[in-house]
């Protein structure tokens, strides 16, 4: 991999997390969860929805949230500029961004609420042209 190409990566690595990082938080302080947790899920969505698009930074932009599956929350991201990646950068990309919304999970307690209501986390990133570069899915488990 050329230096060109590691720097290109680095960098929308670094603004997949920070997008990462302003979502979690934003679900975190938009959920109390005080009653049945797919009703406020319900909730959250509609209400993060209602709001959407937004621009996280200048690359990244929150598309829409969606509940999938009984607890599976889903988050979709367009990514400005970015292409599709090689086999190699994509599972390089794919493990950093894991590793850090796994440490952000378990590092923010506003987010505990997901890990003991054992909800997976879904997170798409699509380039401009609406071709996904980027798929991830955290288990409960696996930020507990």
């Amino acid at each position: 991999m050329s230096s060109q190409e590691k720097n290109k990566s680095s960098k929308i690595i670094g603004i997949i997390v920070g997008a990462i990082v302003f979502t979690v938080v934003s679900f975190g302080l938009k959920s109390c969860f005080l009653g049945d947790i797919k009703s406020e899920m319900k909730k959250v969505v509609k209400e993060m929805n209602a709001n959407a698009p937004t621009m996280i930074d200048e690359y990244t932009r929150l598309d829409s949230v969606a509940l999938t599956a009984e607890k599976k929350f889903e988050y979709y991201y367009t990514i400005k500029g970015a292409t599709t990646f090689s086999e190699n950068n994509s599972q390089m990309m794919r493990k950093t961004m894991k590793n850090a919304i796994i440490s952000e999970l378990k590092g923010n307690s506003d987010m505990r609420i997901f890990s003991s209501n054992d909800i997976t986390l879904g997170y798409n990133y699509y380039n401009e042209q609406a071709a996904l570069i980027l798929r991830l899915e955290i288990m409960a488990e696996e930020y507990k």
